[in-house]
């Protein structure tokens, strides 16, 4: 089939127990996934997602959704001015690997210089029932699929960090890419209701003996 003869995927509802605002997709090839992309010129609102066959489209995203992603973003980019580490936000811009995933992250960053592709993605997952393996699939596959030295994952008021290791991602502790970055103290304020407060929380918990910069961040894994 050629892309100009694909047609829309059939799209069923969310199973019991899934997401709302989730549409499910079985057994879509790629040629249909772009067919589907098209669909939706304007996708201000909706996320795609697609990995070997199977993928998902989210919408609405959530003003909660958003709120949460914002203030992991501030407070991450706190952390980075106050080391001094030369950053580049790039944004939910859509990740591909043709013919196999496909992934529009929540938020994305370059460290030191500004890749093609980002060093960590943030994955945001409000609703309490779910995990990340839940649904129609492991989105941890579909950015290994893309290379992504770095995953982190909002979930429950926990974040989760996965690190690309080998052939594929293990849960760590601590960033890779930001060693000396204490991660729990960015949870802990990233659950904090006010952005505002939260920052100058996050901000006055940094405040101590600086490190060398070197020791902050990993290197270009380009």
């Amino acid at each position: 089939m050629t892309p100009s003869a694909a047609t829309v995927p059939a799209i069923s509802p969310p199973p019991p127990g899934t997401r709302d605002g989730v549409a499910v997709l079985h057994s879509v090839d790629w040629e249909q996934f772009e067919a589907l992309e098209r669909a939706f010129p304007d996708r201000h609102g909706i996320k795609l997602t697609y990995w070997k066959r199977r993928g998902e489209i989210m919408s609405p995203i959530s003003k909660a959704h958003e709120d949460k992603k914002s203030i992991l973003s501030l407070l991450l980019e706190t952390y980075l001015r106050s080391v001094a580490i030369r950053f580049y936000r790039t944004g939910g811009y859509t990740l591909q690997h043709p013919g196999l995933a496909s992934n529009e992250p929540d938020e994305s960053y370059c460290l030191n210089r500004n890749h093609e592709r980002p060093d960590l993605v943030i994955e945001i997952e409000i609703e309490i029932e779910i995990d990340l393996t839940s649904g129609t699939l492991d989105k941890r596959q579909a950015y290994f699929s893309l290379a992504t030295p770095e995953l982190w994952v909002w979930q429950r008021d926990r974040l989760h960090l996965y690190a690309l290791v080998g052939d594929a991602y293990e849960s760590v502790a601590r960033s890779r890419l930001l060693p000396e970055l204490d991660i729990d103290l960015l949870a802990d304020a990233a659950c904090l209701p006010d952005q505002y407060d939260a920052v100058r929380r996050f901000e006055a918990a940094l405040d101590g003996p600086t490190l060398d910069t070197a020791s902050r961040v990993v290197t270009d894994h380009h």
